[in-house]
């Protein structure tokens, strides 16, 4: 009497039901344990977490109850509805505040593969923005730059940017400037080595500038700096300009 009112009778809804809700409570409790495992020695905002937690509850849970809905003949226009309203939501969510759910979803995955985390320095190519991570939330990432000043930047730009870990020592960029065609070029070399071979600061000795984007009347020239962090390259960066430009005014070489 009671097939009626199920899709493919009684005893079937009952041991999909008991399938399906095992089935959810183990893929819930494996993934909540990864999400803590992965983690756990991270310096992951613990809000963050539970974002993971209550998407993966919900993304679990409710696909189980819209399968068990389905199999109740009564019901089974909830299942559909639940189905279609989630279909409409996406949808309209995409259009209406397509911005701040690109944001949450860059945030998770922010969170899932950690391409940088709170306390790493961090340097924006595009954005000519640097500084230190100070908060990732799942909407936007904070970073306090070197003057002290917080940019709340949403998490869309930092899913894209290209971003340079600088929290490693070791690191280098280039020092560019243009001079003009003609230039003595092996000289620049020498007068450039001269000057960071003085300079107490600088890491390397014997440097190899590169000279690239001739546009027939200048030539950009490249000299690699290198330093063990972000503050000691700054340091290093403004010892290195002040002595290059004395040293370059002297030998009648012109920057443009």
């Amino acid at each position: 009497m009671l097939d009626r009112f199920f899709e493919r009778g009684f005893f079937s809804f009952v041991s999909l039901t008991v399938f399906t809700l095992l089935l959810c409570n183990l893929l819930y409790t494996s993934i909540s344990k990864y999400i803590d495992h992965r983690y756990e020695t991270n310096k992951l905002r613990s809000k963050n977490v539970s974002f993971l937690h209550d998407t993966t509850k919900v993304i679990i849970w409710g696909t189980g109850l819209v399968i068990i809905l389905s199999q109740i003949k009564p019901l089974k226009p909830l299942g559909d509805t639940l189905l279609g309203a989630g279909g409409i939501l996406a949808i309209g969510t995409s259009i209406a505040a397509q911005t701040t759910f690109g944001n949450y979803i860059s945030g998770f995955f922010l969170a899932i593969h950690q391409p940088f985390k709170v306390g790493d320095i961090v340097y924006l190519k595009e954005k000519g923005v640097s500084g230190t991570v100070k908060e990732i939330t799942m909407r936007h990432t904070t970073i306090e730059t070197k003057t002290g000043s917080l940019l709340t930047i949403p998490n869309t730009v930092m899913n894209t940017a290209m971003i340079e870990d600088m929290s490693e020592p070791g690191y280098t960029k280039p020092l560019e400037f243009k001079v003009g065609n003609g230039t003595d070029l092996e000289k620049l070399n020498k007068i450039i080595n001269d000057v960071l071979s003085s300079n107490i600061l600088a890491v390397q000795k014997n440097v190899k500038i590169s000279v690239e984007n001739f546009d027939g009347t200048s030539y950009t020239v490249s000299v690699p700096l290198c330093a063990g962090t972000l503050n000691d390259y700054e340091i290093l960066r403004n010892s290195v300009i002040p002595e290059l430009n004395k040293a370059l005014k002297k030998h009648k070489i012109n920057v443009i």
